[in-house]
């Protein structure tokens, strides 16, 4: 089966989700808890999940909605992180502060999940973690 990127985050098909926990404890480690989400552009973000419960989910199956995912491995960041989506200037560390705020080896935010199937996922549908 031949995939196209559409909106993905890579050519390959994955696509990106994170926690709204994971972003509340970035935004308190950050001093900023009007930190934008929208600087990590993730394709999906999840209510009421523990901070870095999506990382639990790495190599385990999660149904969102009418589709069905792998879930690969965290989302490894780049500097583009630093930039205000609305400004476009460098105004946050997010890298550093994801490696020494939260140990994480690489500064890592969100997951990466490829689709197993097509599907419809629609805002509000249940995420349940199944393999």
């Amino acid at each position: 089966m031949l995939f196209r990127s559409r909106y993905q985050d890579n050519a390959t098909g994955n696509v990106t989700l994170h926690g709204r926990g994971s972003l509340a404890a970035l935004a308190g480690a950050l001093g900023d808890p009007a930190l934008d989400e929208q600087r990590f552009r993730s394709n999906i973000v999840v209510d009421d999940l523990e901070a870095w419960g999506e990382f639990g989910w790495v190599d385990r199956a999660v149904r969102i909605g009418g589709v069905t995912f792998d879930v690969l491995r965290p989302a490894v960041r780049c500097l583009a992180t630093h930039a205000s989506p609305s400004e476009g200037v460098r105004d946050r560390e997010v890298m550093t502060t994801l490696v020494s705020a939260f140990g994480h080896e690489r500064p890592s935010f969100a997951v990466h999940m490829f689709p197993r199937d097509g599907g419809e996922i629609r805002l509000g549908d249940p995420v349940e973690v199944i393999g």
